[in-house]
């Protein structure tokens, strides 16, 4: 089994962080493994099943997230059975003027996968960390929302 936990601050509200991480059509933008992730219906919600087709290890890859949990500005929990058994928690909290992302993955990996696990642990870390940057990035370039 792969376990691994990333954090980091995007000095933006909760709500904006929330909002883009969890809009399945934003994914591609600043997730490098994904190429396409396409919701079963909007907005996402408990029981969303989120197609995505992607490359990871060189290896072109097809699955299906569900979500299993939902709870707005706070938690989401996906879960896989493709192309390997995975969930990823992602938390959110209100943290000096921004927000802490806290992204917790495991995975049981099998086939390929399985005989790649000590490689295929540090890339995907690696990965998903790279991912988030970007994300923080794209959310501290965007223009401050109005102030009523």
């Amino acid at each position: 089994m792969v376990k691994f936990e990333i954090s980091l601050h995007v000095n933006r509200p909760v709500a904006e962080v929330f909002q883009y991480l969890n809009d399945p059509t934003k994914i591609p933008e600043w997730n490098t493994t994904f190429e396409e992730a396409t919701p079963s219906e909007t907005p996402v919600k408990v029981g969303t099943r989120i197609r995505t087709r992607g490359r990871m290890l060189g290896r072109k890859i097809e699955g299906t997230l569900e979500v299993v949990e939902y709870e707005p500005n706070k938690r989401v929990v996906q879960k896989s059975d493709e192309p390997f058994p995975f969930k990823v928690i992602n938390t959110f909290q209100a943290e000096n003027g921004g927000t802490r992302v806290v992204s917790a993955a495991e995975a049981e990996l099998g086939g390929f996968f399985k005989l790649s696990e000590p490689i295929f642990a540090r890339i995907a870390k690696k990965q998903i960390q790279a991912s988030l940057e970007t994300a923080k990035e794209l959310l501290e370039a965007q223009a401050p929302a109005a102030q009523p």
